[in-house]
């Protein structure tokens, strides 16, 4: 059933490009000059859910997340940068654990030499991704089948200048242990947004994080007002190197005026996900959206505990599907 609905997604339905807005939410935050700026991304929905079970109807907040970023130009060509940001669960807001950590940096950016930042941040490989991922901090979010999509505590990562037509950024580890040393590393070309170029490809490795090794390839080229992401992944266990277990990815993005309807399907081993969806942006910063997501899963797949933050395995095959209706609003 899932080979033919992919099939159906892929093929048969208008698929998706990308709205402006949507770049930025899987990159750092855009600093602006000599700038305090406060940011939030509230996204809201309510969906129907079958995990293997029976359906419920729940309402999710979808990682919505604020903060603040603070720029000091200090050369002509250098700067400091700073950033506290936060996930919020807008859903649960009477309950004590509903704030998180995310990207929590500072350092320096110069556009001769690139950037040097200390704290918690992406790791490379997490950011390599561009806009591959067409429902990231969703139920398809490539995060929940596939290692690597990680914040690295404690690191210092250094990225080479953002004008440059490709580039390299490493992720370093400041720990004890096995915990010290590098641990993620990207090499690309082209450009990650899709607003300045027509491709991007990227190579990127993580090693020991979170109890994986991952290997993983990704490729966007844009044609018309189509948005095709394509990318391959390679994990397996740090301390066994067992249980290896590769898959693919295929996204697809059509934009016409303020409507964008979108596809993704994506593998890892023995697991297939399929969804499609569409996003209708009523103004630069609001946008209302559906989509549809199912999983498959076999015996001894690997999927995202989000309440443990772990990837467990699931020994038992099972079906999975959600339907999500909501809203996204950016300041």
């Amino acid at each position: 059933m899932i080979k033919k609905l992919a099939l159906l997604a892929l093929a048969g339905y208008p698929l998706v490009g990308l709205a402006a807005g949507d770049y930025h939410s899987h990159h750092r935050h855009q600093h602006t000059d000599d700038a305090l700026e406060l940011y939030m991304r509230l996204d809201l929905s309510v969906q129907s859910s079958d995990e293997g079970k029976g359906a419920f109807t729940e309402s999710r907040s979808n990682d919505s997340y604020g903060g603040a970023t603070l720029d000091l130009q200090l050369t002509e060509e250098t700067k400091f940068v700073f950033l506290m940001e936060w996930n919020t669960d807008f859903s649960d807001i009477i309950d004590s654990d509903n704030l998180s950590a995310r990207n929590q940096y500072f350092g320096f950016e110069s556009t001769s030499w690139g950037s040097l930042l200390v704290g918690r941040y992406d790791s490379a490989l997490k950011r390599s991704q561009a806009t591959a991922d067409q429902f990231n901090h969703y139920e398809a979010d490539i995060r929940n089948i596939w290692a690597g999509e990680n914040w690295i505590n404690k690191s210092l990562t250094y990225t080479t200048p953002e004008d440059l037509n490709g580039g390299m950024s490493l992720t370093y580890a400041i720990g004890e242990g096995s915990w010290n040393g590098f641990k993620s590393v990207s090499f690309w070309g082209g450009k990650e947004n899709p607003e300045q170029g027509q491709w991007y490809s990227a190579l990127a490795l993580d090693y020991a994080v979170r109890g994986y090794d991952v290997a993983r390839v990704i490729t966007q080229t844009k044609i018309g007002n189509a948005l095709w992401g394509f990318g391959a992944q390679y994990q397996q266990e740090t301390d066994t190197h067992e249980n290896g277990m590769g898959g693919a990815l295929i996204s697809v993005a059509y934009e016409q005026n303020n409507i964008t309807l979108k596809s993704q399907l994506q593998s890892m081993d023995n697991t297939y996900v399929v969804s499609f969806g569409a996003d209708v942006y009523y103004n630069s910063v609001t946008k209302f959206y559906f989509w549809y997501t199912n999983r498959e899963l076999e015996r001894t797949s690997v999927v995202w505990n989000s309440e443990t933050s772990l990837y467990e395995s699931s020994e038992d095959g099972v079906s999975q599907s959600w339907l999500g209706l909501g809203m996204e609003y950016n300041f």
